[in-house]
């Protein structure tokens, strides 16, 4: 199995998961319209009614990814800002040049470089 799909059946899965426990959350709120997108999707079981209430997994619960997320949430907010600063148009793809003495900030953005680009819209990034 190629890359391309790979990553377009995990991107499903997750969309796919996402929804199916969105609406679970919904549905005390808005137990009409839950209902009748559970009925239209199909999803498993007769009704939304009946489907349990999502329970937190402690397991899926990281600090340290967490701490990395928030960082990078940091990064996109600073680049997007010297953008703005420098009138740069948002649509414009620029090179980035970033430099810590941070191993592990250097290691995030690797981890994460192709998430970091397209979100910052770079069109190249070095460390």
């Amino acid at each position: 199995m190629n890359d391309d799909l790979k990553s377009k059946q995990t991107a499903q899965y997750v969309l796919w998961d996402v929804l199916e426990h969105a609406l679970r959350l919904l549905h005390p709120f808005m137990p009409f319209i839950t209902e009748e997108l559970w009925q239209q999707l199909k999803i498993e079981g007769e009704t939304i009614m009946l489907q349990p209430f999502p329970k937190a997994d402690e397991s899926q619960i990281s600090e340290e990814i967490e701490k990395s997320m928030n960082w990078l949430q940091e990064a996109i907010t600073a680049f997007r800002n010297i953008r703005a600063e420098a009138n740069i148009n948002p649509g414009k793809e620029v090179p980035a040049l970033v430099r810590t003495n941070d191993a592990e900030e250097i290691k995030i953005l690797e981890d994460n470089k192709s998430f970091l680009m397209k979100l910052a819209k770079l069109s190249s990034l070095e460390f």
